[in-house]
């Protein structure tokens, strides 16, 4: 049912609605607009403010902005209804639904060529949809373009997340790491995610935007804006804090996809390195050194084989990871470390300052 509000556009929708994907789009195209901004909130009353008014105050004010209030309990609803702005839309739930399921109902009723991420307690700088759609209106082959971030409320040191720019880098950090694009700096290309019919998979949450970018991996290229045109608020409540557990789980899998690419068959012995490389957790992978450096081959013999990273990049970053195992293993490991670390062939592609050899060396020295 709609409601007009203070020329706010509100959609109460109701639990287990029967209402087609199909008839919801045709109720919402109304006009084609380049961007749709998503913006899931529940409980935000404390930041949203702040929030709505980076959005509005874009310089490219060209978009709609779909916001999803999933049965919040404050004055989130209050705090939105305030506003008079045509190009907002709330769609208010009246039960708690999840805000995986609210963004695929947006994407589904999204009437932007671009569909842009936010999250209610984040602020957006005031060009950065305008440098977004920028880059990806000249380049086509792209369609995830992400950018840096700034946490708020951090010290100095680690003001900027300085994520990997080009696709060849962000597809590597996927592989290793972790997701190399902030899910809430994002813009995408809808058409892409249509074409695939790709969705965010619910069972993959609070990693949900990773897998996500797993699978549109095989499709298309990603981009990181080296600029921080979000700010990003980290705090106790966040989702992905409060499920570490099932965080964990799903990186898991997620991790046994990535595997795939390289067409290795995973084993729990594998994951668990795979796991403590993503966490850089160097004291665990320095335990059984021999396992170690077994796995790091199997990875450049399979991409060797497969080529589907750039050998370069590929190499340098198991190159590095050798290197961070061994001089963590010399602390304790002796000069065996050391004659390990050389008969690596892994070793020729991170070349580490000649004053970190020099101490590697006296580390292994000192220990046998």
């Amino acid at each position: 049912m709609w409601i007009a509000a203070k020329k706010v556009l509100i959609l109460f929708q109701k639990a287990g609605s029967n209402v087609s994907p199909d008839k919801q789009r045709n109720e919402l195209r109304i006009v084609m607009v380049p961007i749709s901004v998503l913006l899931p909130v529940y409980n935000a009353e404390k930041y949203l403010g702040a929030c709505l008014e980076s959005l509005l105050n874009q310089s490219y004010s060209d978009f709609e902005l779909i916001i999803f209030n999933d049965a919040s309990t404050d004055n989130s609803l209050d705090i939105l209804l305030a506003y008079d702005d045509p190009r907002i839309k709330i769609i208010n739930s009246p039960t708690n639904l999840g805000y995986v399921a609210h963004l695929n109902h947006g994407i589904a009723i999204a009437k932007g060529k671009y569909i842009a991420r936010m999250d209610a307690d984040d602020i957006s700088m005031p060009n950065r949809f305008e440098k977004q759609i920028s880059f990806l209106e000249q380049n086509h082959d792209y369609s995830i373009c992400g950018t840096w971030v700034e946490p708020i409320d951090q010290p100095v040191e680690k003001k900027i997340w300085q994520l990997p720019s080009e696709h060849p880098a962000i597809l590597i950090h996927h592989f290793f790491y972790n997701t190399a694009i902030a899910h809430p700096s994002v813009m995408f290309r809808k058409e892409t995610i249509d074409k695939h019919h790709i969705r965010y998979d619910p069972s993959f949450m609070p990693a949900e935007d990773y897998e996500l970018w797993s699978r549109i991996s095989n499709f298309t290229k990603f981009k990181n804006i080296t600029e921080p045109l979000l700010k990003y608020r980290q705090h106790p409540d966040q989702i992905s804090q409060v499920q570490e557990k099932k965080k964990k789980d799903a990186l898991t899998k997620i991790r046994n996809t990535q595997l795939q690419l390289l067409d290795i068959e995973a084993s729990n012995n594998s994951l668990a390195l795979s796991t403590a490389i993503s966490n850089r957790n160097f004291s665990d992978l320095a335990a059984d050194i021999d396992a170690t450096e077994k796995w790091l081959m199997q990875m450049y013999h399979a991409n060797q084989r497969i080529s589907f990273f750039d050998d370069q990049l590929f190499n340098r970053e198991l190159g590095y990871l050798w290197w961070m195992v061994c001089t963590t293993a010399a602390n304790t490991g002796g000069r065996k470390i050391l004659k390990k670390y050389i008969s690596c062939m892994l070793r020729d592609y991170y070349q580490p300052s000649q004053y970190a050899l020099i101490k590697f060396q006296l580390k292994t020295f000192l220990s046998s």
